[in-house]
């Protein structure tokens, strides 16, 4: 990729990231209690609109 079109490209893609931010719906450390009295904390980022989308799930361990 020559250096003007990788300039170009990383133009794009910023401005994309600029644009999907201001459509997403984004909540913190909401609790989801278990079976066994433990409650996981998650982070949710939802498409701000109607309709169907698909789901990504990422857990990981706590640091605490």
């Amino acid at each position: 990729m020559t250096g003007k079109t990788c300039g170009l490209f990383l133009l794009f893609v910023a401005s994309a990231e600029v644009h999907a931010q201001d459509r997403i719906k984004r909540m913190f450390d909401v609790r989801s209690p278990m079976r066994d009295g433990v409650e996981l904390s998650s982070d949710i980022w939802l498409p701000d609109g109607e309709g169907k989308y698909p789901l990504i799930l990422m857990r990981t361990g706590s640091t605490h």
